[in-house]
Parts: structure tokens; sequence; C-alpha cells
């Protein structure tokens, strides 16, 4: 599964492709290839994308962990879902990023932790905390 525009970057389609920012998906279609041989998956119905029910607040890497749950992944890496302000991997280098909403989203993802918690592994910065520390089972 991909999340937001890291599906873009993938060498091969991702099976799974979501994000809380439908319009930016024909974009990275156009920028794929328009490859449709994945499924888009967004939390509201807009340009044809499929919508998933549930709780509307959180962030992509949020809504996506709980779409993987729910399709009954048996592996769910987080991997660049730092979950702080440290700016984006296609920021120019010495860029410092505004304050983002990140630490308003701690508090989303806290009431997830526990639902989570064994069916997720994490591997970096403040949600990596949240779940207690990457052991390879967090």
């Amino acid at each position: 599964m991909a999340v937001n525009d890291v599906g873009m970057h993938m060498p091969e389609a991702p099976k799974h492709w979501c994000s809380l920012h439908s319009k930016f998906f024909p974009h990275w279609q156009f920028l794929r290839g328009f490859s449709t041989d994945f499924n888009l998956l967004h939390k509201f119905l807009a340009h044809g994308i499929e919508s998933w029910p549930g709780d509307k607040r959180g962030t992509s890497g949020l809504f996506a962990t709980r779409v993987a749950a729910a399709l009954g992944y048996d592996e769910i890496v987080l991997a660049g879902v730092p979950l702080d302000d440290g700016g984006h991997y296609y920021d120019p280098p010495g860029h410092t990023p505004p304050m983002s909403h990140y630490s308003g989203q701690v508090e989303v993802w806290k009431e997830y932790v526990p639902v989570l918690r064994g069916k997720v592994k994490v591997v970096s910065g403040n949600l990596m905390k949240l779940f207690g520390g990457y052991n390879g089972n967090s």
C-alpha cells in the first residue's frame, strides 16, 4: 500500500493507494502514466475515487493504517510517517518547515494505538515512540 505521493515513486503500482488528499490523485496518476492497476482509497468520494467510511480525523498515514488493518493485511510497517515537524523528503536542503498540524495529530493517533498495537510496526520518529519503540513486533 502506498500513502500520498509515495505511490508515484514505487517501481510497481501498489495494490492499494490511500490519501486524504484526493485532489492530488489525478496528478499522481499522470506521473505514473495513468496506471489504473491499483485501488485508490479516500475517506470522501471525489474524482471517482472509492470512499472509505469511518472516522474523519487524523493523517493520511493513520487512514492508510486503519484501511490496512480492516483489509486484513498480515504485516503493516509504517516508514516515513514520523509524525513530527521535520519536513518532507521533497523539501530542499536547509528548508525549515513551518509549524505543522502534526502536534495536534498525536492525540488522534493515541486513540488508535491500543487497537493497532501488535498489528503495526513503526520505524521512525514520534510515531515510533507512541507505539513503544521498534522491536520488530511493536
